[in-house]
């Protein structure tokens, strides 16, 4: 019995103490051993942690009472106009340099703020400590984005060339409202966490994302002081700075812990799958699930997936070592459309999403991949009909779009060709199948000017973007021109080769990826090798859903900013194959060099047809052939093509006519592919 009492006594003891331990958000807050910096904002700018020094009032300032939050008085900084110049600076020390764990708080109230770059209010920067070479680069971050009304949390890392952050959905910031925003960083996790709070210090929004634990582990650090309300940019000068805060802040402080809040299960690391071959029977995904801070238990995780918009499905993950969950999607057809997303539930009744708004009423995301039959050509522009917008000759038909104006062109390389005139014209193909860990991309094109940096063919992550992408063909200085994919994980897979193109005169791209290495190929317009390089891929390209961009890649607003750079010239012979099909990364290919296409004749698009369908066909070689119709009888319709023809995939259109231009009677034809040595014979029907 007196066992017993004595171990409900230290239960009852241990429970008070993990009480006593948990800290509730939002303050009023007291200073410890870990406060780096506590500013209460009460009638001055005393700082009250003794690891850092006082804070310095810049600009138009006042207090005012902040009984509503219970903190006593805040700080109002006034940017209303960009002359007001009002921001706060804590001097620079060590212990305001943060390079292991974290948590960075304040209390914000945003009156006015813009919504683009040429407003001074657009980035409004709660704390920030900026960079030294360039602002933008800091140590840490917590800030809003006042297009999107998001906050953002983040930190640069010691080698300058990556920003992981937290984002949170559009639209959670509110303007004219308190708002609590957390920015913790986990290093036993790896975890990057943002909480947004309300007034009554009731949970907005929560994030997480993991961070590399190689490239992204250490922080850069700085010599220049915290700033609050002001992003600190050196040499851009008041008023016309970066972005000013105009509103209230209140309670900031910044700690080299993680402190013990009450915070929601993490769900992060989910797989995100790229595009999948019809033959795989199932497709894996993991999860890292975990619950930090106060005490608490993960109760299950869940993966939810859906084929082609329909009901959803749920699988219970089985739980594994290190907060490890998985489950499987069956395998899926050819064409489909798989959407997905990871849920989890903990013992304080949290429950978490990956992505975050999977279920969101409105404007919900998900992980999505497509179904791609392997080994196939996704996409080919001869544009040798003259057709505006061009077709595609390929079996999946992709609508093309043309913005602004292409010129067909007898002046091509092999046939017609299309003429780009250098402006924001360009061609758009809006498809999931364009996404290829393994793909050869094979463009013949003549420039006529060439601005550096352009991005004349373009697979982007984000319509808007110009950044990142699943391929891309780039000049570069000197009249040089490069290939390059944005790899899983971050960074470029990027080659440049070292001969200037020289304008008007046709070159052959030859541009493939493999699991193992990456080629590009320049060619002379007698298609002989003029240079090739490759690289090892170390991360697979990422998976992009926007448009394909042909001609102008990033300057989809029309904007005369420096984004503004275009293709101008002829292009011709455009092909995208979701496999290695020039055989220069797997060593099979063709002795003389051509691709290595089979003599083929492929079924006609559309079909049944009317008013009129492509044929497209490939030779392996330059060669005499004739694309004849025949009825049902065996009488000859019309000819199509009867004439000498290069290596290389073709396509040609029957508009349903005979050869003395009649149109002919609904029905099945067959068409008739023929060269001195094979022969390829398919039907088709015709319907009034």
């Amino acid at each position: 019995m007196k066992t017993f009492t004595l171990l409900c006594l230290l239960f009852f003891a241990f429970s008070i103490s993990a009480l006593q331990s948990q800290e509730v958000i939002g303050g009023p807050y007291e200073t410890d051993e870990n406060t780096m910096l506590l500013l209460h904002f009460d009638g001055d700018f005393a700082n009250a942690s003794v690891n850092s020094r006082d804070a310095e009032i810049h600009g138009t300032h006042f207090f005012i009472s902040n009984e509503a939050l219970g903190l006593g008085q805040c700080l109002r900084l006034s940017n209303s106009t960009p002359q007001d110049s009002a921001y706060v600076t804590v001097a620079d020390t060590s212990t305001l340099d943060l390079t292991e764990d974290w948590t960075i708080e304040g209390w914000v109230n945003i009156f006015t703020f813009g919504d683009a770059s040429d407003d001074y209010r657009w980035v409004p920067r709660l704390v920030m400590k900026p960079g030294d070479e360039i602002f933008w680069r800091p140590n840490y971050w917590v800030e809003m984005w006042g297009d999107a009304r998001l906050f953002q949390t983040g930190f640069h890392n010691v080698d300058q060339d990556r920003w992981p952050a937290v984002n949170s959905p559009a639209n959670v910031f509110e303007p004219g409202k308190w708002t609590h925003l957390t920015f913790i960083r986990d290093t036993e996790n790896n975890l990057l966490i943002q909480m947004v709070h309300d007034a009554n210090r009731e949970l907005v929004w929560y994030g997480a994302v993991s961070y590399d634990p190689v490239k992204e582990a250490v922080p850069i650090t700085t010599n220049q002081p915290v700033h609050i309300g002001w992003a600190g940019a050196k040499g851009i000068a008041s008023p016309s700075g970066d972005s000013w805060l105009d509103g209230f802040v209140d309670e900031i402080r910044i700690s080299n812990v993680v402190r013990n809040f009450k915070i929601p299960v993490t769900v992060t690391g989910v797989t995100q799958l790229p595009n999948q071959s019809s033959e795989v029977a199932e497709y894996a995904i993991e999860a890292t699930v975990k619950k930090i801070g106060a005490a608490g238990t993960v109760t299950g995780a869940t993966l939810s997936y859906r084929v082609n918009e329909g009901g959803w499905q749920a699988i219970a993950m089985s739980g594994g070592a290190e907060g490890l969950y998985s489950a499987v999607i069956p395998g899926q057809t050819y064409g489909s459309k798989v959407e997905y997303y990871v849920s989890a539930d903990d013992s304080d009744g949290f429950h978490t999403t990956d992505p975050s708004t999977a279920e969101a009423e409105e404007d919900a995301s998900y992980y999505t991949f497509y179904v791609f039959k392997p080994n196939s050509h996704i996409l080919s522009l001869s544009f040798d009909d003259g057709a505006v917008p061009p077709t595609d000759a390929s079996e999946y038909g992709h609508d093309v779009t043309v913005i602004g104006t292409v010129t067909p062109t007898d002046d091509g390389m092999v046939g017609k060709g299309l003429y780009f005139p250098g402006d924001t014209t360009r061609i758009e193909v809006d498809t999931p199948f364009l996404s290829s860990e393994e793909f050869t991309l094979d463009v013949w094109i003549r420039p006529d000017t060439m601005v550096a940096y352009s991005r004349i063919i373009f697979r982007p992550e984000d319509y808007n973007g110009w950044g990142n992408n699943a391929w891309a063909i780039r000049y570069e200085a000197n009249n040089q021109i490069s290939a390059r994919f944005t790899q899983v994980g971050g960074g470029d897979n990027a080659i440049v080769l070292d001969t200037p193109l020289t304008y008007g005169n046709w070159y052959h791209l030859l541009y493939e990826v493999s699991s193992e290495k990456t080629v590009f190929q320049l060619r002379g317009a007698d298609n002989q090798v003029i240079e090739t390089k490759e690289t090892e891929v170390t991360a697979a390209p990422i998976n992009t859903t926007a448009p394909l961009r042909i001609g102008n890649a990033a300057n989809v607003t029309g904007s005369p900013d420096w984004h503004d750079r275009s293709f101008r010239g002829v292009m011709d012979e455009f092909n995208f194959y979701n496999y290695p099909a020039a055989g220069l990364t797997t060593g099979i290919e063709s002795p003389d060099g051509v691709m290595p296409f089979a003599f083929d004749l492929e079924q006609n698009y559309p079909n049944p047809f009317n008013p009129s369908t492509q044929i497209a066909y490939s030779l392996p070689k330059d060669q005499m052939v004739k694309l004849e119709i025949f009825d049902v009888l065996g009488r000859q319709v019309t000819t199509l093509v009867d004439r000498r023809m290069t290596a290389g995939k073709h396509m040609v259109l029957w508009n349903g006519t005979d050869q003395n231009g009649r149109l002919v009677p609904s029905g099945v034809y067959f068409y008739r592919l023929q060269s001195a040595e094979q022969m390829r014979i398919r039907k088709m029907l015709f319907v009034k």
